[in-house]
């Protein structure tokens, strides 16, 4: 009896949270982009995955909500490929949240990811992952500051403090 009482609290705070980005889609819906109720629960099932995955616990804020507002003005994305594209998304911000040791604001590894996704990377999800993130995480572990340029290509500074503080972000 108490699975099922587990479960269907699982499915209640599946079904909120879809339907928050489900409202996202007033936004998104000026760049020709929705999302079903189907795929708003699948974008929730894989943030949950993501954050049990990496051990991780997102109170208060939710980050597929900024995802959205952060990437549906992206001209690499349009109709087909936009769900696929913000669950691949989340789950990239979870795992990089953690490789960059919290370093960075919730915030910034969400602008860092926009300008990689749409300078160099030109809308390609794996390939923002297996060169601008990865590079990203070598930067922040050294203690430099990257940054991009106008082509959305990697530079850094060196620098002591700076790297973000992690601060107002919505995990722990």
């Amino acid at each position: 009896m108490s699975f099922d009482l587990i479960a269907f609290s699982q499915n209640s705070i599946i079904e909120r949270d879809a339907a928050q980005i489900e409202s996202c889609n007033d936004i998104s819906r000026e760049f020709g982009l929705t999302l079903t109720h189907s795929e708003a629960i699948e974008l929730c099932r894989v943030k949950n995955t993501s954050l049990r995955a990496m051990g991780r616990v997102e109170f208060g804020g939710n980050i597929a909500e900024k995802l959205i507002s952060a990437f549906c003005d992206s001209p690499y994305m349009n109709e087909e490929n936009y769900a696929g594209t913000l669950c691949a998304l989340c789950e990239a911000f979870y795992y990089y949240k953690n490789e960059t040791l919290d370093k960075l604001s919730d915030d910034e590894l969400i602008e860092f990811m926009r300008e990689s996704f749409n300078g160099n990377c030109k809308g390609s999800v794996d390939l923002m992952i297996s060169n601008n993130l990865e590079q990203l995480c070598r930067y922040v572990k050294s203690g430099t500051v990257p940054t991009l340029d106008e082509n959305g290509i990697l530079t850094d500074e060196t620098c002591g403090e700076g790297v973000g503080k992690g601060e107002g972000d919505a995990n722990e």
